[in-house]
């Protein structure tokens, strides 16, 4: 009996482990500025994310959503000297509302990824 849980413990173990080490092979977001799913009160001219690997250029997208609709935006680029990041300049002045920042972006793996977030604007103007 003692045997059976301590295989059964072992089993489990490796699973965990196995599933943990594949997990960090995939990117993710880790920051962005604006912040994620905060409310910011001075206009941001530039939208930057950071992720948990080396970006692969050529799929970087960032694309920006408003409460009128899509924001123009200009080419979005890797980050100077940082391989794991990506911006993107904002075309035009954003006015007080919820944005939707969307991306997608490919690491190591060459596996594109896809994620969104939001945030408030709200300048006081």
């Amino acid at each position: 009996m003692n045997r059976t849980r301590v295989m059964r413990a072992t089993i489990f173990t490796s699973v965990v482990l196995a599933t943990l080490a594949m997990a960090e092979r995939h990117l993710t977001m880790i920051d962005s500025r604006p912040v994620a799913e905060t409310t910011v009160s001075t206009i941001p001219d530039t939208i930057q994310l950071w992720f948990s690997q080396d970006l692969e250029p050529t799929i970087n997208r960032i694309a920006l959503e408003g409460p009128t609709g899509e924001v123009k935006l200009g080419k979005t680029e890797p980050a100077a000297g940082d391989g794991s990041s990506m911006m993107v300049p904002v075309a035009e002045t954003l006015s007080d509302g919820t944005y939707t920042v969307s991306w997608r972006a490919a690491g190591n793996d060459g596996h594109p990824v896809r994620g969104r977030f939001r945030f408030n604007v709200e300048s006081g103007r």
